[in-house]
């Protein structure tokens, strides 16, 4: 791992993945491959995911021929000392982890102008994926969940904590195995949560960064109050997520971190449900993880992975009541009209005349470009799930107040660039699609918005990034374009 320490701009590697993510579109569209951008020794062949603590990309290591996922520390957050101090002490934590349920950490590179991490590449289904794909029998799914829970039990004879477990940090490989991803929030037992309520109004499925970590739909309640966290934390998200997986819903439902905080607050937890008749012994062991009390849950993840494994005969087990809810405070839990209108704001640049715009142009392109229509569904699917994330936000915002300057800036921010992608998405010219295309690949997720790290560096250096973004979004797309008319030509 490197040493160095000191602080420079982060902003040339970030920009590298932007390139990554170019040539990835016009490999998979024109069939043509460029040598890929390098970070040190790995070249970065294409994007595997992102969120508001960065980008993961897919990379090969030059050097040992194999290849990884190296996750990309968002600018913002590699250019505060402290959180790259957090991240380079996380990192080097998980590296002393090897297991066959736990994606392995390789390195830590930190420079002045780099900060990433090298992580075991798990070529997979996300289980969210996986679980959404059909309806699965409730023995598959548990014992999908054991493994990953093998992989957390390994963890925590390291003496780690995930403190991010949730369906979206596992993955499925094509031979059967469950291994444990992102392990980015890990911490030693014995650490505290820093002392800070959450963010009411952040989203509940989206991981947060800053002075709280973790995801809210699936925190304990020890972290939600700072404390300290083990564990019986993990234990407590993962019978969250196995809970979610039997029954297609959580144990504590809501929509943004206060509404997930109200419902456990309650102590209520429906009848678990689902599509199939759940054995009482597996509904009691998931109950007792999800106790808001540490010391009531299981000891360890270990006896609770025994309740949960497979018996040939049932033995009798003391049941823990099951309350079920009665009703919930509508006004309480639901947003107003005037939030719903914000987030409705997005309707006006994605809409199904948008979307019906983009179709055309597809099909109208594909004489010249046989990719078009392919390429035209990709990019319609992310630009859905880019205009959600934004409604997500914006009613979010909404329901804060809407008095922070900066969330509304950054989201303005984000549907101009989405904005933009639309527009581009209805070109009838083959080669300003390439570009959109890109486009596409790049938008971000503009629930980020709501996290203070996530809008620090906009708040602070707005006319630079913008600056930087245009240049960037230009010489990409003339260089697409050039390419494209050299080949139709």
């Amino acid at each position: 791992m490197s040493g160095a320490t000191g602080i420079g701009s982060t902003r040339g590697a970030w920009a590298l993945a932007d390139d990554a993510v170019l040539a990835a579109v016009k490999a998979r569209i024109l069939g043509e491959v460029e040598e890929p951008p390098r970070l040190g020794r790995y070249e970065l062949e294409g994007p595997l995911g992102a969120g508001a603590m960065g980008r993961i990309l897919l990379a090969r290591d030059r050097e040992l021929q194999r290849r990884v996922a190296l996750k990309l520390i968002a600018p913002e957050l590699a250019d505060d000392p402290t959180a790259r101090i957090r991240i380079v002490r996380e990192a080097r934590a998980m590296a002393k982890l090897s297991d066959p349920h736990v994606a392995q950490v390789y390195e830590v590179v930190n420079d002045d102008e780099h900060l990433f991490v090298v992580m075991e590449y798990v070529d997979g289904t996300r289980l969210r994926t996986w679980l959404e794909e059909r309806p699965r029998p409730w023995r598959e799914v548990v014992a999908v969940l054991v493994q990953a829970g093998r992989g957390l039990a390994a963890a925590h004879a390291k003496g780690l904590a995930h403190r991010d477990f949730k369906p979206d940090n596992v993955v499925l490989q094509t031979d059967g195995r469950a291994k444990v991803v992102d392990f980015g929030l890990a911490r030693d037992f014995g650490e505290s949560e820093l002392e800070r309520t959450p963010d009411p109004d952040v989203p509940a499925t989206l991981t947060a960064t800053g002075a709280w970590l973790g995801t809210p739909a699936y925190m304990a309640p020890e972290q939600w109050e700072g404390g300290r966290v083990d564990a019986r934390s993990d234990q407590f998200s993962f019978c969250v997520a196995l809970y979610e997986a039997l029954s297609g819903r959580r144990p504590f439902e809501g929509e943004t971190a206060a509404e997930v905080r109200a419902a456990l607050g309650s102590g209520r937890v429906p009848p678990l449900g689902g599509p199939s008749r759940i054995p009482r012994r597996i509904e009691a062991a998931i109950l007792r993880g999800l106790r808001a009390d540490p010391a009531e849950r299981w000891p360890s993840m270990e006896p609770l992975l025994r309740a949960l494994a497979p018996r040939a005969r049932a033995r009798a087990m003391v049941l823990i009541p099951v309350v079920a809810v009665v009703g919930t405070a509508a006004g309480a839990m639901l947003q107003d009209d005037r939030c719903d209108e914000a987030g409705a704001a997005m309707d006006a640049v994605w809409n199904d005349e948008a979307r019906a715009r983009s179709e055309r142009a597809m099909v109208e392109a594909e004489a010249e470009a046989p990719w078009a229509v392919a390429t035209g569904e990709v990019q319609r699917s992310r630009l859905e799930l880019a205009a959600e994330a934004w409604r997500r936000a914006a009613r979010a915002e909404c329901a804060a107040g809407g008095e922070a300057t900066e969330p509304a800036r950054c989201l303005a921010y984000a549907r101009a660039r989405l904005e933009e992608a639309v527009e581009r998405a209805a070109s009838h010219d083959p080669a300003v699609l390439v570009g959109a295309a890109a486009d596409a690949e790049l938008l971000t997720d503009a629930r980020a918005c709501l996290q203070p790290s996530a809008v620090a560096w906009l708040h602070e250096h707005p006319q630079v990034e913008s600056d930087e973004r245009a240049v960037a979004a230009r010489r990409a797309r003339a260089e697409a374009e050039r390419t494209l008319g050299e080949l139709l030509t």
